[in-house]
This record gives C-alpha cells, sequence and structure tokens, in this order.
C-alpha cells in the first residue's frame, strides 16, 4: 500500500533589489507502508546500483515467506495444544470411571459380605468424590499464571 503525502510549505520570496526575481520553494514529502516500496522508488535504487531493486524485492518474499512459516508453526502448535488437552480429558475421564465403579463394586462386596455400613461409605465416598471432582474441576482458576494458550507471533509489518 502506497500513501503518498504532498505539503506544500509557506513560499518564501527573496526579492533582490537590483533585479525583481522571485524564487520559490516546494517541499514535497512521500511516504509508503509495506514491503516494497513503489515501482519508481525501486528504478531509482536501480540507478545507484544495478540489482538492488531486485535484492529488495527478494528480501520482501524472503520475510513474506519467513511470516507463512511462522504462521503455519503457530496453527499446528495450537492444534497440537488442542488434542493434547482433549486426549488428557478422555483419560481423566476414563480414570474416573475406573475408579467410580470400584467404589460402587467395592462398597457393595463390602455391603454383601456383612459390613453395610463401612460398604455404604466406601460406595458413597468414592461416587461424592467423583461427583465433586467433576464440577469443581470445571471450572477455570481465575488467577492462573500458567498460560496454555502458545503467543502469537509479532506483529511486524503484513507482507501480504
Amino acid at each position: 500500500m502506497v500513501k503518498s503525502k504532498k505539503k506544500r510549505l509557506p513560499v518564501k520570496q527573496n526579492q533582490s533589489e537590483n533585479n525583481n526575481m522571485t524564487v520559490e520553494e516546494h517541499i514535497v514529502a512521500q511516504q509508503f507502508e509495506g514491503p516494497l516500496p513503489p515501482p519508481s522508488t525501486l528504478a531509482q535504487y536501480n540507478n545507484i546500483q544495478k540489482g538492488f531493486a531486485d535484492r529488495i524485492v527478494t528480501l520482501a518474499e524472503n520475510e513474506s515467506n519467513h511470516r507463512h512459516e511462522m504462521d503455519k508453526k503457530f496453527l499446528d502448535a495450537n492444534i497440537k495444544l488442542n488434542r493434547d488437552e482433549v486426549i488428557e480429558a478422555r483419560i481423566g475421564q476414563f480414570c474416573g470411571l475406573i475408579i467410580g465403579l470400584a467404589a460402587i463394586f467395592g462398597g457393595s462386596y463390602t455391603a454383601m459380605n456383612g459390613s453395610q455400613i463401612t460398604g455404604s461409605l466406601i460406595g458413597t465416598s468414592g461416587v461424592v468424590g467423583l461427583v465433586s471432582a467433576f464440577i469443581l474441576g470445571r471450572k477455570k482458576p481465575k488467577n492462573n499464571n500458567k498460560t496454555k494458550e502458545v503467543a502469537p507471533p509479532p506483529n511486524n509489518i503484513d507482507t501480504e
């Protein structure tokens, strides 16, 4: 994207006493944004030394490729992080199922073999523990210093 700004400053007029000549000065400022200067500026770089414009274009292409590669790595890292979180949640649910079933069956076995109070305490405490773990585990901590998100790449000049 090229932005051109032309700014006219106050005109300085110098009049010589000997002749009626007027001198005017105009200052023009031009600004551009993006990886490449406008074509006219590139041509001026080539006037300085042959091949400068090609070097500038190559640098811009390399920067664009690098930026795309970094964006791809950032997205791949976030995808892997999300997959790992899903796998971790599934493993936790499976372990919770095993613990819950063990508590219920252990309590039932104990109750059937003559110790009803102990069996009911074992079964109830296992189920209550799992329910509370699920309820408290779903709430996200308010002040978590560990950030689970991968930081985005720095936002430099966009090369597209």
